[in-house]
C-alpha cells in the first residue's frame, strides 16, 4: 500500500496539531477551561504552517463549532489574548453586509506575515492578575429534614434553599 504524498514528498493527509510539553506545562496553559483550551485547538488548527498571522477565526465561527455561546467564545479568545497564547493582527468587523473576521497569531510559532521569530508570550505573563475563571456552583444543603417530601416542588425547595 503506497502512501498519498504531495509534489514535496509529504503526506497529504498527515495533518495535526502539535502541543509541546513545554506548552502544557506552563501555568499560563493550566489557568485556561475547557472551553478555553478548546478554542486554541481549534484555532491552531486552522495554521498550515505557512499561514500564522493569517489565520482567520471569528467570534461566531468559534461558538458553532464547539457549541457554545458567542459571549462564552469572545471571553475565551479574549483570555487567550490576556494570557500570550494568541494575538490579534487584524481587528474584524461586522457592518451592515461587510463581514471581515479577525485574523490572529499563534505565538509559540513565528509569524508568516513579518517573518518574526515566536514570541511566546505566555511563556512571559505575569499570572498575579489572573485568576481562574470558576463559576459560582450551588451546593445541595448537607443536612436532611425530618418530614418527608410532599412533592416534588418540596424537594426541590429544600435541596436549593439556602
Amino acid at each position: 500500500m503506497s502512501r498519498k504524498v504531495n509534489q514535496s514528498g509529504r503526506n497529504r493527509e498527515g495533518r495535526h496539531v502539535r502541543l509541546y510539553h513545554y506548552f502544557l506545562d506552563s501555568p499560563a496553559w493550566r489557568m485556561l477551561t475547557a472551553v478555553e483550551r478548546a478554542i486554541y485547538v481549534d484555532l491552531a488548527k486552522r495554521y498550515d504552517g505557512r499561514n500564522n498571522g493569517r489565520i482567520v477565526y471569528s467570534i461566531r465561527e468559534a461558538a458553532n463549532e464547539l457549541s457554545i455561546g458567542k459571549t462564552k467564545a469572545a471571553e475565551a479568545l479574549l483570555r487567550l489574548q490576556q494570557l500570550g497564547f494568541v494575538e490579534i493582527t487584524r481587528k474584524g468587523f461586522f457592518h451592515g453586509a461587510a463581514k471581515v473576521a479577525s485574523e490572529f497569531r499563534l505565538t509559540d510559532h513565528g509569524c508568516d506575515v513579518t517573518g518574526s521569530p515566536a514570541t511566546k508570550d505566555f511563556a512571559r505573563v505575569s499570572l498575579e492578575k489572573f485568576s481562574p475563571v470558576r463559576s459560582q456552583v450551588r451546593t445541595v444543603r448537607s443536612q436532611v429534614q425530618d418530614s418527608p417530601p410532599t412533592g416534588t416542588g418540596e424537594v426541590i425547595r429544600r435541596r436549593y434553599s439556602t
